[in-house]
């Protein structure tokens, strides 16, 4: 038994042609298909689009939020997959994460199947999805040739954390509901994690903090602060959440870099039972808030300063989120395609 889904994409007429599968990749996954499910709803918290770019040993999959503040690129090598083939220079390819991630978190599917098609002027990605009843499922998901966005970051930082992510989710989860931005206070003997309050609600606002000793994590390196007083960043919630339910679904420690307020908040949650060069690697990076009691040129320097840009190679007419005067200033770069 088969049936055939077409997502976004039009209906192939009767009259017409048979699909032909484009010079790129194939891949089947079966043993880990959980492990890529996780990985694809945690990038579906995080953008709205998917790229995804083939290489001869990995597949690098990569989204970015709709503020542009949010940068997430997870690598899988290609020892996950049961099958893993790559053409000659291979198309990168954006996709809607609404269609694909739920695909994934189907109970009934034994082994997936993702393929390059085309039929006529019509690109899309074949989901093949076999079931345990032996059903066949087909989907077709539109995509768009694009050249991958980029982040340009280090995660060679002053000050590093690690952590089981479970720690850190049952701070954020005691934070107040609604709260769109959270604050590390760190100082060399603990770390404190609390709620970012408004200047303008501080009297009627709730606050939260929470404490937690160097002994209670896996890691706590702080380099030398540049004053006396605790090491303040602000930044985003969800993304924040969104990456340690991931790690905390593949049972994997939870590593944050950092240098100050202004400067990125890099994660990075490596799974799988192999060694390094065959675990999933995901690396999300997080633009922060700058201090509200650092000095103003501090405050209104240049994106030189505060050290995270985004290396944007699709189209130039991508359009560029604005920010509001307390954060980060984000700087773009575009390049055509050659």
């Amino acid at each position: 038994l088969s049936s055939l889904h077409r997502l976004g994409a039009a209906r192939v007429g009767m009259g017409d042609s048979s699909p032909q599968q484009v010079e790129g990749w194939t891949c089947t996954i079966s043993t880990h298909m959980r492990l890529l499910g996780k990985v694809l709803a945690a990038l579906d918290k995080i953008g709205r689009d998917l790229f995804i770019e083939a290489g001869p040993d990995r597949l690098l999959l990569r989204t970015l939020n709709p503020a542009q503040s949010v940068f997430c690129m997870c690598t899988l090598p290609a020892t996950l997959f049961d099958i893993y083939e790559v053409g000659h220079e291979p198309p990168n390819v954006k996709i809607f994460l609404k269609l694909l991630a739920p695909l994934f978190r189907s109970t009934t599917a034994q082994r997936i199947t993702l393929q390059l098609m085309n039929h006529g002027t019509s690109s899309y990605v074949r989901v093949i999805m076999h079931c345990t009843s032996g059903l066949v499922k087909t989907f077709d998901l539109s995509y768009e040739e694009a050249l991958p966005v980029n982040a340009m970051y280090n995660t060679d930082t002053a000050h590093r954390i690690c952590s089981e992510p479970r720690l850190l989710l049952d701070c954020v989860n005691n934070l107040p509901s609604g709260e769109h931005e959270m604050m590390f206070v760190i100082s060399n003997s603990e770390l404190h994690i609390k709620n970012d309050v408004d200047d303008s609600l501080a009297e009627s606002a709730v606050r939260t903090e929470m404490s937690i000793l160097p002994q209670d994590l896996h890691e706590f390196s702080i380099g030398a602060l540049a004053s006396s007083a605790p090491l303040r960043i602000s930044f985003s919630t969800k993304e924040f959440k969104a990456v340690l339910q991931f790690a905390e679904g593949c049972s994997t420690p939870i590593s944050a870099h950092f240098d100050e307020g202004g400067r990125p908040l890099i994660l990075v949650a490596a799974a799988g039972d192999g060694p390094g060069s065959e675990r999933v690697r995901l690396e999300c990076v997080i633009a922060t808030v700058v201090d509200q009691s650092a000095a103003a040129d501090e405050m209104f320097g240049g994106a030189d300063d505060f050290g995270m840009g985004f290396e944007h190679q699709t189209a130039p007419e991508t359009n560029q989120a604005t920010h509001g005067p307390s954060h980060t200033p984000m700087e773009l770069e575009h390049e055509s395609e050659p």
